[in-house]
């Protein structure tokens, strides 16, 4: 895959399940936070979503160029509305933080399929 660009990142992720009543609750705290939090410098992405198969279960994400951004907003105002949501959970959240390294653009996806096809070919 040499022909994508490489990008690696810091990565916060957080899988949350609520009692049905509290939800929307929490939809509404995530999403007082994700624009704030994705126009900070050095934040390339902050997002939830929610699972297709249960409404109850939302998982929310931020992507940082440093770990030192992501330790100093953790520990910030902005993180707040966050671990309030986290607080409604019916169950631990579970909590992921981590590197992630891909390589992204349509050269990427393009070079996986290549890589398939030729895996998939006959010498002949």
């Amino acid at each position: 895959m040499a022909d994508c660009r490489t990008e690696q990142y810091r990565v916060c992720s957080i899988t949350m399940r609520f009692p049905p009543g509290q939800v929307a609750q929490a939809k509404d705290l995530l999403r007082s936070v994700t624009g704030p939090i994705a126009a900070k410098s050095g934040c390339r992405l902050c997002r939830f979503t929610w699972d297709a198969n249960d409404d109850c279960v939302l998982i929310y994400e931020e992507y940082w160029d440093v770990d030192t951004d992501l330790g100093r907003h953790v520990r910030s105002e902005d993180f707040r509305p966050v671990l309030v949501a986290m607080d409604l959970c019916a169950v631990l959240p579970e909590v992921r933080i981590g590197r992630f390294h891909c390589c992204s653009g349509m050269d990427a996806l393009h070079s996986l399929w290549s890589e398939d096809l030729e895996a998939q070919s006959f010498p002949g």
